[in-house]
This record gives C-alpha cells, sequence and structure tokens, in this order.
C-alpha cells in the first residue's frame, strides 16, 4: 500500500533470475542451492543499481557544490554554507571533495579564489585590496598570506613577472570542475 520499497531499471539479468525463482516455485520443483543462486543474483543486480544511483548523487552533489563555489566565491562563504546549500552533512562534503580533487571543500574554495585573484591581477588596474574583496577575501593581508603561501611570491611581486605564464601553469594545477 505504501508503493515500491526500491525502484530500478529493468534488467535482463534481474528479469531473469526473478522468472527462474518463480518458475521453481510454481512448479514445486524447487532446488534450495538454485533458489539460494538466483537470490544472490537478485540482491547483486539491486545493490549494483543502488550503487550506481549513490555515485550519480554524489556526482551531482559535487557539481552543485563547485558550481555554488563559483557562483558565489565573491562572498566570505563558509563550507557550511555549501553543505547547508546542499541540505548534506558538512563531513559527507568533505569526504566528496577528498575523493573527487584530493582537496577539503576549503582548500578548493581558496585555489578557487586564488585562480581568479591571478586573472584580476592580470587583466585588469584594481588595486589589491579590490582584488581580494573581489575574490571573497575579507581581509587583504589575509589574502597576501596566502596568496604568498600558495605561490611563492605575494600579489604585488605578480604583477612585476610573466603573470600570464603563471596564470597557465596554476590553471593546470587547479583541479577540473566537476
Amino acid at each position: 500500500s505504501r508503493g515500491p520499497v526500491m525502484s530500478f531499471q529493468p534488467q535482463e539479468k534481474l528479469l531473469n533470475a526473478l522468472e527462474d525463482t518463480i518458475c521453481q516455485l510454481s512448479s514445486h520443483t524447487e532446488n534450495e542451492y538454485s533458489l539460494l543462486g538466483d537470490l544472490y543474483t537478485v540482491f547483486g543486480c539491486l545493490a549494483k543499481e543502488y550503487r550506481d544511483t549513490a555515485s550519480q548523487c554524489e556526482n551531482l552533489y559535487l557539481k552543485q557544490a563547485v558550481n555554488f563555489i563559483q557562483n558565489n566565491y565573491s562572498h566570505n562563504i563558509r563550507i557550511q554554507d555549501i553543505a547547508d546549500y546542499l541540505q548534506i552533512d558538512r563531513t559527507y562534503l568533505y569526504r566528496l571533495f577528498m575523493d573527487e580533487f584530493h582537496l577539503s571543500p576549503k582548500q578548493y574554495l581558496l585555489k578557487y579564489q586564488i585562480r581568479i585573484s591571478l586573472q584580476l591581477l592580470t587583466n585588469s588596474k584594481m588595486q589589491i585590496k579590490e582584488v581580494a574583496y573581489s575574490c571573497g577575501f575579507s581581509d587583504p593581508a589575509a589574502f597576501s598570506k596566502y596568496f604568498y603561501k600558495e605561490l611563492g611570491f605575494t600579489p604585488k611581486e605578480f604583477r612585476h613577472i610573466d603573470g600570464d605564464a603563471i596564470l597557465s601553469y596554476v590553471n593546470k594545477q587547479m583541479p577540473a570542475d566537476a
């Protein structure tokens, strides 16, 4: 009365196992080992379907998280904001990012902000503090410190070197978007 417990895409292997089980039971010639084998086949097919569905959900969460970062990096967002947006646990979000990018969501966000700051420093005449604010950093000093930690030179020094070459290098280092 409550509907199906699990839905799945029909698979020939699953349907054949169910049909064999029904035939054996209805003809009263069931072999318990054969029935057990069919039962394992049914469970195996259902487990595969569940794994595939779970993987699709994880990919969707990851895509939505990356999209959220790309659309909101300029605001002072927290990782909890991303988890709340996706309506998932922060720990689960962390695991998704680690599995896919080998970075925490915070590291991914900071790397993305640095990538955008490099583009702004290369293609605009904005002051460094304006770049920091535009990239979601609330403190220009913290921005410069993280920039230096990430790249080995300050934003001011970056403007005096070949910024396009560095930007190309950083874009190669940044994980591909989900």
